[in-house]
């Protein structure tokens, strides 16, 4: 089985609103229904709501099935929490009800814990790639930065322990990047 979770964030009628977020989710959920059993599609979530998805998804996923996830929205490095070696942990920026609340990458790579499945991870934030990092301690992983500017496309490959699922990261800005929509 392969199931996908599209977020797309727009964050409408705040100061750091984003105009395309919702629109890419709804062209990733076109190009995905092709491939996948299942499309899910949020323009709005909370940290405890993406929680409580993969959970469910958890208990129905396999180690042969896939898990695909896109986040499109904010990206941010805060210094709260405990911090990496850098001073600096990196969040997606999920939001709802005018509520905006951070994911910590330390946190979703926990939540990553849970899948016995292979997982894709797409992000298009700024400093998506600093997230991979973090993930990157655990997980088989094989994580692709690609430079919009170049087209390049830089390759990480990390084997971990032969135990854990693979996680694939697509991350569409470096550690200390920002993006412009």
């Amino acid at each position: 089985m392969k199931k996908a979770i599209v977020i797309g964030i727009n964050y409408r009628k705040t100061s750091y609103a984003l105009p395309d977020c919702e629109q890419d989710a709804k062209n990733l959920q076109r190009l995905l229904l092709k491939s996948h059993d299942e499309v899910e599609v949020f323009f709005e979530i909370l940290p405890s709501e993406l929680l409580e998805l993969f959970n469910a998804a958890a208990k129905t996923l396999n180690k042969e099935d896939t898990l695909t996830v896109v986040y499109s929205g904010h990206g941010t490095q805060v210094t709260y929490g405990k911090l990496e070696s850098d001073g600096i942990n990196e969040a997606l920026c999920l939001f709802k009800d005018k509520k905006l609340v951070c994911l910590l990458d330390k946190d979703l790579k926990d939540m990553l814990s849970m899948f016995s499945c292979k997982v894709l991870l797409y992000i298009d934030s700024c400093y998506s790639w600093g997230m991979r990092s973090i993930i990157a301690q655990e997980y088989q992983i094989k994580a692709m930065q690609f430079n919009f500017e170049t087209d390049d496309v830089f390759e990480h490959r990390r084997l971990v322990s032969t135990n854990k699922p693979e996680v694939v990261v697509v991350a569409a800005c470096s550690e200390n990047q920002t993006s412009v929509s």
